[in-house]
């Protein structure tokens, strides 16, 4: 995997983290993010693949602090 693939895939489950720490719906952290409601409705799946537009949107929501747990 590349360096780009590696930091997307750690950017994609700091969101999933964030979100469920946040105890935020799929629909709710879109709304959240300026995103339709429906835009994260597949977030769960493992194949879940972002573009790079929604992904920056949902990263501006998750505090620079935010530390998933070593497990997420």
């Amino acid at each position: 995997m590349s360096r780009f693939e590696t930091q997307y895939q750690d950017t994609v489950a700091r969101v999933r983290a964030y979100r469920d720490r946040a105890g935020l719906t799929a629909s709710g952290m879109a709304r959240a993010a300026g995103l339709s409601p429906n835009a994260l409705r597949h977030m769960d799946r493992p194949d879940w693949a972002p573009s790079h537009r929604t992904l920056a949107a949902l990263e501006r929501l998750v505090p620079e602090d935010f530390v998933p747990d070593a497990t997420a």
